[in-house]
């Protein structure tokens, strides 16, 4: 603008015979409104990259098994849908894989919202002969996932799934159990927590759940050990915590 257009305009203003075009159009006037051109070139064309419609800003397409999981998201929702990411845990994909049955192929979890974001689901795809076929859309009464962990709660074969979920009235976590024998099965729960963790805490051979809560105005502080016996969830031991803690580091 300065090495081009500026040296035109005065150009032409000095070959004319008036002189209010000299005062109007002085060097100062000129460098000021150089200044106004890229917002006003930005108000212009970016709306249109921002667009709904444009690609520009859309994340890179997803390649291999994630694809066709993705294009199996896309048939349950017609394509509009938000992929979700577990924001805690070892594992933080929209897109999990994991042999849910046992038969040495990767089957695949999902997790995504409609627009809105009011809800989660999580798509459960197994994959037969290299062909995913979906065998459950879960939903969830939350706005975001948690965590999802992987554990050989009752000691058999199949790891069993653990989802977490973000309460919507709390700061608080709620979370599922699935299992897979031929079928998906969901556990519910009514466990809430801060934070989760899963191992073989009492020495039995098979993975148990230890939830931490950090005090609240609806909950007391607490560690508490759960074990999976006979399909569902029981606590065997809690303790109370320090009511001061505010924050945890799990290693």
């Amino acid at each position: 603008c300065r090495l081009t257009l500026i040296p035109m305009i005065q150009k032409v203003t000095a070959k004319t015979a008036t002189k209010w075009d000299d005062y109007l159009l002085n060097d100062t006037v000129l460098n000021n409104a150089c200044h106004l051109i890229p917002p006003i070139l930005l108000s212009i064309f970016l709306p249109l990259i921002l667009s709904e419609d444009s690609d520009i800003m859309c994340p890179p397409k997803a390649t291999g098994s994630n694809a066709v999981i993705q294009k199996l998201i896309d048939k349950q929702t017609s394509g509009d849908y938000v992929l979700k990411y577990p924001k805690n845990g070892l594992t933080r994909s929209s897109i999990v894989m994991h042999d849910l049955d046992c038969d040495g192929d990767e089957d695949a979890i999902a997790f995504y919202s409609d627009k809105n974001g009011e809800n989660i689901h999580a798509l459960f795809a197994l994959c037969v002969e290299n062909n995913y076929t979906v065998i459950e859309d879960v939903t969830f009464e939350s706005s975001a996932i948690d965590r999802i962990d992987f554990a050989n709660l009752d000691s058999k074969g199949n790891d069993e799934i653990i989802i977490g979920y973000a309460e919507k009235t709390s700061s608080m976590s709620s979370f599922d159990v699935f299992s897979f024998d031929e079928k998906l099965k969901k556990h519910e729960t009514s466990f809430r927590y801060t934070s989760l963790v899963t191992g073989d805490f009492n020495m039995d051979k098979s993975d148990d759940i230890l939830l931490i809560s950090l005090y609240s105005s609806d909950i007391e502080a607490k560690a508490q050990l759960l074990v999976y016996n006979n399909s569902s969830l029981a606590e065997i031991g809690s303790v109370a915590l320090d009511s001061d803690i505010t924050a945890l580091a799990m290693t």
